[in-house]
């Protein structure tokens, strides 16, 4: 998929078309990634990945600015447009009825909420997406675990999934194993400096709330 998302890159270049800045392939994917994610009804994945490989980054800007609100306007997905005909139709220049009042209350609402939900998952050893599925619903009823402060020390799958953001950040430079070691307290201080967060090395909500949004 990698190699067909490089030859539209290429093509697109070859004919005249402005990609800026330039993005890399593995750039490209992510943004994908992220918005295949946002959007409810999974289908025709691969055509889909092609589509967006053609979208400048403008476009992507504003189709992964304006899916959410979309998705929240259908609550049942049956009736959501296939997500092909999303992107190819430029679905997302129309004009929706959101749920929510204001940008601003409505960014606050999904960033909030999607943090809590990946720190949930990851303290119970879900699968870590963001979004509250049947699995993490029934776990959610089932469980009165509290959110611990991650810091030196501490290990498991809570541990590995701040690693794996801190690696894709940049921040980290190692393999995400799942242990919070010396190595790791350092790059969520720098990360903290670096985002205007308490720099002391333990990744609290506050923490984790900007990164896991990042």
């Amino acid at each position: 998929m990698k190699e067909e998302i490089q030859k539209a890159i290429d093509l697109l270049l070859a004919n005249g078309y402005e990609i800026t800045p330039p993005q890399t392939i593995d750039e490209v994917c992510n943004d994908f990634e992220q918005w295949w994610n946002l959007y409810n009804k999974k289908r025709g994945k691969d055509k889909c990945q092609k589509r967006w490989a053609r979208m400048t980054k403008k476009e992507r800007q504003a189709c992964m600015a304006a899916t959410p609100a979309y998705v929240r306007s259908i609550t049942d997905k049956q009736f959501q447009k296939d997500p092909f005909t999303y992107l190819n139709g430029r679905c997302w220049q129309d004009e929706i009825i959101d749920p929510y009042g204001n940008t601003e209350q409505r960014t606050a609402v999904e960033f909030a909420t999607k943090a809590a939900a990946i720190m949930f998952q990851a303290n119970e050893s879900l699968y870590v997406d963001g979004e509250i599925g049947n699995a993490s619903y029934k776990v959610m009823q089932q469980t009165s675990n509290k959110f611990s402060v991650l810091k030196k020390g501490m290990s498991g799958n809570a541990v590995k999934v701040m690693q794996t953001y801190l690696i894709n950040l940049g921040y980290l430079d190692s393999v995400a194993d799942g242990g919070f070691g010396a190595v790791t307290k350092a790059a969520v201080i720098k990360f903290q400096k670096d985002n205007g967060l308490y720099a002391d090395g333990e990744a609290g909500i506050k923490t984790l709330s900007v990164l896991y949004m990042k």
